[in-house]
């Protein structure tokens, strides 16, 4: 059972890796931000659309 969750866990950070050199290679600069969604979906100017 060991071996299967390292497999998967293995598969998803292929695919991750994968998806971050994909990004990386087609853009030159690329920026993240860290949003709190719990606050912004609290507030009243988002409400709902926040979590769509």
């Amino acid at each position: 059972m060991a071996k299967l969750h390292e497999k998967v866990s293995n598969q998803r950070k292929d695919f991750l890796h994968k998806q971050s050199r994909q990004i990386t290679n087609a853009y030159d600069c690329v920026c993240i931000e860290d949003l709190d969604m719990k606050a912004m979906s609290r507030s009243l100017n988002f409400g709902k659309s926040v979590s769509d």
